[in-house]
Order: structure tokens, then sequence, then C-alpha cells
């Protein structure tokens, strides 16, 4: 719930090489807006604010949305690319699942 803290010890970079430790502080979950909102950092990133809506569209569709925030210093663009991919390759697999369940 908000408030809530999730601290990993040892962040995998490429599900391989141990990176550094990160932290997820939940901020938002709001049923009724449909939102959850988090803010995370850890090793180089300074700031990883992330908010998800979801918006209803049909009885069987809605609109799924990743919003980022990142500060890394030297590595934003680095990590935004690495952010940008990873959410990219999320949604496909989001949307193989809606069909084999719808």
């Amino acid at each position: 719930g908000p408030g809530g803290v999730v601290r990993v010890e040892k962040m995998l970079l490429l599900c391989v090489i141990t990176a550094w430790s990160h932290e997820l502080r939940m901020i938002r979950f709001d049923e009724n807006e449909r939102e959850i909102l988090s803010h995370e950092q850890g090793g180089p990133v300074q700031i990883w604010n992330h908010r998800i809506t979801v918006e209803p569209l049909s009885e069987k569709r809605c609109r799924y949305t990743d919003e980022l925030e990142v500060q890394a210093g030297t590595l934003t663009p680095l990590i935004w690319l690495f952010a940008h991919l990873f959410y990219r390759y999320r949604q496909m697999r989001w949307r193989s699942l809606a069909q084999v369940l719808g």
C-alpha cells in the first residue's frame, strides 16, 4: 500500500550481473482513479518516478499507460533507453497475455 517500501539489496543487470541496491516506495494506489505511483532509486539512478494508469475503453478493452521520470546524471540517456525498451517489451507481453485470456 501507500508508504510501503521494498528494498532489493542486489539488483541484477541483464538477469546475470549483480549491479546495485534498489529502493521502491509506493506513493499512491488509487483504485477509483486506476492509478499507481511509485518513487524509486538506487545505484546510478537518483530518481525513477513511475506512474501507471489504466483507462477503460470498453467492457473488454483498456488503455494501460506507463509514465516515467528518470534522473541518473550522465547515465540518464542510457537508463532512459533501457526503460524505453523494457516497457515496450512489457507492453508486448501484456498484449500477448490479453489475447490468450480474451
